[in-house]
């Protein structure tokens, strides 16, 4: 027996649904954007790819843990007790894993790309200096060079 009436309970599952999934992907950029912020400053990609993460698991647990438990709650709530009605239930989950192997693959091209773009925006801005006070860079390009002469 439950508290209060299961359609309110199917409401207020699909109202906090929809405010996790609109948090989850607001507190994504919003790492993400920190996460360029950092790569900017240090030149280290970790907290770009913490991001990916980040959105991975919660696009995953979602799917597996709320997608599948609404999908039975519904089924109890129905009253669906025949059996070929109850071998539907998985029916949405699997298409939600596809849907999000499809999110975390597009997920994963967009933080490849930032991090590209970023990268590149950040060795014309800071480019390598070579000093000569720093030997061994101009041997090795200087050694580098005609060993391709000798060899051409």
């Amino acid at each position: 027996m439950s508290i209060g009436s299961p359609a309110d309970a199917l409401a207020g599952f699909r109202y906090n649904a929809d405010i996790a999934w609109t948090s989850m992907w607001i507190f994504s950029l919003v790492i993400l954007l920190i996460g360029n912020a950092l790569f900017w400053q240090s030149g280290r990609s970790w907290a770009m790819w913490s991001t990916l993460v980040f959105f991975a698991l919660c696009s995953v647990a979602k799917t597996i843990l709320l997608d599948y438990n609404f999908a039975k709650f519904t089924l109890v709530i129905v009253g669906a007790s025949s059996q070929s009605q109850r071998s539907g239930t998985l029916g949405p989950t699997i298409w939600s894993l596809i849907v999000d192997t499809g999110l975390i693959i597009i997920a994963t091209a967009i933080v490849y790309f930032d991090h590209f773009i970023v990268s590149r925006l950040r060795a014309k801005t800071y480019p390598e200096q070579i000093t000569p006070s720093d030997p061994t860079r101009s041997k090795q390009k200087s050694s580098s060079s005609t060993d391709k002469k000798l060899f051409l």
